[in-house]
């Protein structure tokens, strides 16, 4: 059995989407405590703190987003 052609392009689309956002990912995350670090004006403990409670929120916020799509 074939699979039709729009849910061919349909995959490949969505897999590139992933890898696009795999990859700006992997640049920002080793960037993003000195950024932070810079912006806030403190140590890179104070900068952890703030970067792990954003990640917190934006986690939690994706879940309250997309949980229902399971």
């Amino acid at each position: 059995m074939s699979q039709p052609q729009g849910s061919r392009y349909a995959l490949t689309f969505i897999f590139i989407t992933v890898l696009i956002d795999m990859a700006t990912m992997g640049v920002i995350m080793p960037v993003l405590p000195d950024l932070i670090r810079d912006l806030t004006g403190k140590d890179l403990a104070g900068a952890s703190f703030y970067g792990g409670g954003a990640d917190a929120v934006l986690c939690r916020h994706a879940v309250f987003v997309f949980a229902h799509c399971w």
